[in-house]
C-alpha cells in the first residue's frame, strides 16, 4: 500500500511511503529510488527546481507509517489513527496488570500487531482480526503462565 506524500516541492517527481507488508519495514520512494526505513533515515535529494532538500524519516513507536519531515516541516502521510482505534489496539497491554513483565512483552507484541492491523484493514473486520490476536495472546499468557508455574514449584 502506497501512501503519496504531497508536496509542493516534489510535483514531478514520485514521493511516497510504501508499507509493503504486515512484517515488512516501511519504505520511502524518492525519484524512483527505494530507500528501506529501520530507524530514523535522513536523505538529501534534489526537488522539482533541482534544490537540495533533507527529508528525514523516522519510524512511529506502534504506527506502521512513519513520521516524515521536508526541510524541517512535518508531512502528514496518512490520517491520524482515532483515540478509540488505539484504545482497541492497546487493549492487550492490561496483561501488565495481570502478569507483570511476561504479561507485557505479550501485551506488547499484540499491540504492535493489533497496530499494523489498523492500518491494514479496512472497516469492522480489523476490529475482529484485532481481536482474534487478543484471544490468542490471551491464550499464549496463560499456557506460559502455567509453564512457569510448573518449573517453578517445588516438588517434594
Amino acid at each position: 500500500m502506497d501512501y503519496p506524500i504531497d508536496h509542493p516541492r516534489f510535483q514531478k517527481w514520485p514521493l511516497a511511503i510504501r508499507l509493503p507488508g504486515m512484517l515488512a519495514s516501511p519504505q520511502l520512494i524518492v525519484a524512483g529510488g527505494v530507500h528501506t526505513v529501520k530507524r530514523r533515515m535522513e536523505i538529501s535529494t534534489q526537488d522539482d527546481e533541482g534544490r537540495k532538500v533533507e527529508i528525514v524519516v523516522r519510524p512511529n513507536f506502534l504506527d506502521a507509517v512513519p513520521k516524515v519531515e521536508i526541510a524541517g516541516e512535518e508531512i502528514p502521510v496518512a490520517g491520524s489513527i482515532q483515540w478509540h482505534e488505539w484504545a482497541w489496539i492497546c487493549l492487550p497491554l492490561v496483561l501488565v496488570l495481570a502478569g507483570g513483565a511476561v504479561g507485557g512483552a505479550i501485551g506488547g507484541a499484540t499491540g504492535a500487531i493489533n497496530a499494523r492491523v489498523f492500518r491494514f484493514q479496512q472497516g469492522s473486520a480489523r476490529y475482529g482480526l484485532s481481536g482474534i490476536f487478543l484471544g490468542i495472546a490471551l491464550v499464549f499468557y496463560f499456557a506460559v503462565a502455567v509453564i512457569f508455574d510448573l518449573a517453578l514449584r517445588p516438588s517434594f
